[in-house]
């Protein structure tokens, strides 16, 4: 499976995330998009939307800005 933003080329048999986003972007952008009430935030005991994005308040994915990227590169590794 690669990011979106890869240039296929000539590589077969591979899957290609949807629109320009690498997984960790897609992926928070998702979480982001779900309501504070939906049963996705009620699977773990404890866990919740504010608590997700505790440490993103601020994020801007709509920039081109380096720092803002990585911010939710770590924010997914962790």
């Amino acid at each position: 499976m690669l990011d979106g933003d890869v240039n296929r080329g000539r590589i077969k048999n591979v899957v290609i995330l949807p629109g320009q986003d690498g997984p960790d972007a897609l992926i928070y952008k998702t979480l982001k998009g779900l309501a504070p009430d939906n049963p996705f935030w009620k699977l773990k005991d404890g866990y919740n939307k504010q608590f997700c994005f505790k440490d993103l308040m601020t994020l801007d994915l709509t920039t081109d800005d380096t720092r803002q990227r990585n911010k939710v590169k770590n924010w997914y590794k962790a």
